[in-house]
């Protein structure tokens, strides 16, 4: 296992920083802690984050791109270890591409790993490890996505009603061409919004232009790149509906 002072300088972080993620205190930012937690995962730490050793683990497990610094994955691994910490299981998380052996499943690598759940975060390049997990017959629960598989559970909020009224608000307001700021990770939740946008443009007549489809990573520094975009264009949108809250803080 790294140290702490090896995970502190990965994640670019304090080591009292990296001892309050790894003893699941609460007084740690959300970015800070998904930094920390990234670190400790790139560094291949093998053993579970916690403060225990040597118990059975709930892995959050993703493939291809991370979206772990967004703040919705921060909050969502800071709730996740909370929670656990009522529990006898620790937090791993767990790239899905690099830890498998030559001719392992995902299954059978997350069980040699220790672990007895699978969190899964897919985009929509990457949600067909859900039905392998499924096929297996791994405890598994998709999060932000839907899936077809029964063997597979599913916590997720279907946004088209919250997108449909923020579309309202801003036509009533006066606006008809309204560009969108996406997420650049693909993953369930922006692409449904992203869908019923484009669905609300067809039902009202509105304009529609490629140029007004605006993707960024999701943090609140990139608030600036979507203004940026949005004044380079020469067709300028007069108003913007923004999917990520990180960058809708920073606008």
């Amino acid at each position: 296992m790294p140290t702490i002072r090896e995970i502190a300088d990965h994640a670019d972080v304090s080591t009292g920083t990296v001892s309050r993620v790894l003893n699941s205190h609460p007084n740690v930012s959300p970015v800070s802690r998904g930094k920390v937690l990234q670190a400790v995962n790139e560094l291949r730490d093998s053993s579970a984050v916690g403060s225990r050793r040597g118990t059975t683990s709930i892995a959050f497990v993703y493939r291809g791109q991370s979206s772990i610094n967004s703040r919705f994955d921060s909050l969502l691994l800071h709730g996740i270890a909370e929670e656990l910490v009522q529990t006898d299981h620790d937090l791993m998380i767990v790239n899905a591409m690099r830890l498998r052996m030559e001719g392992e499943s995902l299954g059978q690598m997350l069980l040699r790993r220790g672990v007895s759940g699978a969190l899964v975060r897919t985009t929509s390049l990457t949600n067909t490890m859900c039905d392998e997990l499924g096929q297996e017959g791994f405890p598994t629960v998709l999060i932000a996505d839907r899936s077809g598989n029964e063997q597979i559970g599913t916590a997720y909020y279907d946004t088209d009603q919250a997108v449909r009224r923020a579309m309202d608000h801003l036509v009533n307001l006066g606006h008809r061409k309204i560009a969108i700021a996406l997420n650049i990770v693909d993953d369930f939740d922006h692409a449904q919004r992203f869908q019923s946008y484009q669905k609300f443009q067809e039902d009202h007549g509105l304009p529609r232009d490629e140029r007004w489809i605006l993707r960024n990573a999701a943090w609140q520094g990139n608030s600036g790149a979507v203004l940026r975009q949005i004044f380079d264009l020469p067709d300028r949108p007069t108003a913007v509906f923004v999917t990520d809250p990180s960058i809708a803080t920073g606008l």
